[in-house]
């Protein structure tokens, strides 16, 4: 077992994760929104994720 291979994990999220994580999760709302929901059939999938992110 080489422990020295991987830096230890102090916490699961860094701010700084979470920043970005939250920057591609906008822009993918953003480009979702630029999608003609009607034609596609996504505008179940928009209500539900923004369901699922304010539960």
């Amino acid at each position: 077992m080489e422990s020295g291979s991987d830096p230890p994990r102090q916490s699961l999220t860094k701010p700084e994760e979470v920043e970005q994580l939250y920057g591609i999760l906008l822009s993918a709302i953003a480009f979702l929104q630029l999608i003609p929901f009607d034609s596609i059939g996504l505008a179940q999938l928009n209500q539900w994720w923004t369901g699922e992110l304010l539960c």
